[in-house]
Parts: structure tokens; C-alpha cells; sequence
């Protein structure tokens, strides 16, 4: 897979972080796992949330969750 080689920011840094430390999936990846820890921890519901903006930002966050969960077969109860 290539990326784009437009990478802002310091690109010896970029691929030192990518090559050394984790690549854009495991990083995207450590991220879903803890936004979806607090998601869980708070008990998010969108249908509290007032704002319809801020809802379908909550409402595509959650859907992205379980097509990510059930493409790894690690799908939650929600």
C-alpha cells in the first residue's frame, strides 16, 4: 500500500514514527480502541446530545466502531 507522499509536518519524523513505532493502521487503530473504551466508560448516547451537528458526529463515530468490530469479528453489543 502506498501513501502519499505530502506528509506534513517533518517527513523524516513521519517515517521514522512509521517505520519504528507504528504504522497509520496500528496508530488509527490504538485510537478506536480508546475512544471506543470512553464511549463504553461514559455510556454515549446521541440521543441526549442536543446539538444535530455534534450527534452525527457521534452517530458516524459509532457506526465506524461496528463495521470495524465486525470486519475483525470482534463485534460489541450497542
Amino acid at each position: 500500500m502506498q501513501f502519499t507522499n505530502q506528509i506534513k509536518g517533518n517527513p523524516l519524523v513521519e517515517r521514522k514514527n512509521q517505520t519504528e513505532v507504528a504504522g497509520y493502521g496500528s496508530q488509527l487503530g490504538t485510537i478506536m480502541d480508546f475512544l471506543e473504551v470512553l464511549e463504553k466508560t461514559c455510556r454515549l448516547d446521541p440521543d441526549k446530545i442536543k446539538d444535530p451537528a455534534d450527534r452525527r458526529k457521534v452517530e458516524r463515530f459509532l457506526g465506524l466502531l461496528r463495521d470495524i468490530n465486525k470486519a475483525k469479528g470482534t463485534e460489541i453489543s450497542a
